[in-house]
């Protein structure tokens, strides 16, 4: 590569020159060598090898099925998991299937008696006890 091909692609991407690139390029790399790797991806990766077996498969075929034969399914969920539960209710409704989102577990429960029900609770932890709560008085 020339001398005034690697000036044009200074210029073109906003530096005054080779030695202000260079200077640049510098920096990214240290601060690409200063990140963490993320935790996240050990979680993923975690959650892959658990999904990838038949007994999983098993538990996705009944959620289905049950989603098929369902007249009514609820999603339900607080804070950020009730926005989710809201946007789940409503790609349900979009393809014909009749669904609520629910973001307030404090919601009275008992107002929902149709035989095929279905509930889906979202939640980060797992551990919200109102949302438990209205999980078991959904049983």
């Amino acid at each position: 590569m020339s001398t005034s091909n690697i000036l044009r692609f200074c210029n073109k991407n906003s530096f005054d020159g080779y030695s202000e690139f260079k200077e640049a390029l510098k920096r990214e790399s240290d601060l690409q060598n200063t990140r963490q790797p993320l935790e996240d991806l050990q979680e993923l990766s975690a959650f892959f090898e658990r999904a990838n077996s038949g007994a999983f498969e098993e538990k996705i075929r009944f959620a289905v099925e049950a989603l098929k034969k369902a007249d009514l399914t609820i999603f339900i969920g607080m804070g950020l998991s009730g926005t989710l539960a809201r946007y789940g209710a409503r790609y349900f409704s979009n393809w014909g299937h009749f669904a609520v989102g629910l973001e307030d577990a404090l919601y009275p429960i008992d107002a929902f008696c149709w035989k095929n029900t279905v509930v889906i609770a979202l939640s980060e932890s797992g551990e919200t006890e109102r949302l438990i709560e209205a999980i078991n008085q959904f049983k």
